[in-house]
């Protein structure tokens, strides 16, 4: 995989995985808390994308993604059955190979053994399987381990789809990571839930009033209240522009600015 001209912002993207979640039998709850923990820590998620457990559309959800983002996160598809092809469209779209690591394959023995099973099944052994110079993010709640793989300026975080086991993982190594890799950016946000007023009024009045201030509005309706968001990177712009937010919307506040 190769780029043509180096990244000029720290965007992410994440990739769900699984016909599960693509065919509607369950929630993609992982990208839901993923994406709310990276931006209560100034960290900006650019797009989310679920894709089936097919190899030809991974590499080529995995190509598109990484063309412009300088993250990639990207959650199931590393247990032991046939369906499970995260790691494997990985290593071709990165061109690794793919590297046994025997310190996951004795994690995930001495797992398994302490289920009351003598010789884990021969499946398992793919689960120890990263494309080469990985970084192994370990799972303590089940046997698939994630890893972190840095390629050129690039970070790509894979992450085992039940969520008991993908929070933690992400939590404990992933954002972290991208803390220590400059993807955290100072972002100032302030919210205020609303009430009596429709959306589209007092998002012409306030997207007005802002116009001229280097920050970003967000509206989210849910009956009968209206959420409305104010964030940017420009503190000075952030604190001369939340009064006269504060001073539009003073007839219609229902709860405490957070």
């Amino acid at each position: 995989m190769t780029r043509q001209k180096p990244f000029t912002s720290h965007l992410i993207a994440l990739l769900a995985t699984g016909d599960e979640i693509c065919n509607g039998d369950i929630l993609n709850s992982n990208s839901q808390e993923i994406a709310q923990q990276l931006f209560s820590n100034g960290i900006q998620v650019s797009m989310h994308m679920t894709v089936a457990d097919n190899l030809p559309d991974l590499e080529t959800a995995m190509h598109f993604l990484l063309k412009n983002h300088r993250a990639l996160i990207i959650t199931g598809g590393l247990g032991p059955t046939s369906d499970d092809l995260t790691r494997q469209a990985l290593s071709h779209v990165l061109e690794r190979p793919l590297i046994f690591d025997e310190a996951t394959w004795q994690s995930i023995v001495e797992r398994i053994h302490r289920f009351g099973i003598p010789t884990p099944p021969e499946s398992n052994r793919q689960q120890a399987l990263f494309p080469k110079d990985a970084r192994i993010i370990p799972n303590p709640n089940g046997t698939a381990a994630g890893c972190m793989v840095q390629h050129e300026e690039q970070f790509i975080f894979m992450l085992p789809g039940p969520p008991t086991e993908c929070l933690p993982m992400f939590n404990n190594a992933v954002l972290p990571a991208l803390k220590n890799n400059q993807f955290q950016q100072i972002f100032h946000y302030q919210k205020w839930l609303l009430s009596g007023v429709s959306e589209a009024k007092i998002a012409e009045e306030l997207d007005k009033i802002a116009q001229p201030f280097e920050c970003t509005t967000g509206y989210r309706s849910f009956h009968p209240y209206l959420e409305f968001k104010l964030y940017s990177k420009n503190k000075e712009d952030f604190n001369a522009l939340v009064p006269l937010i504060e001073k539009a919307i003073t007839p219609y506040i229902a709860g405490d600015k957070k």
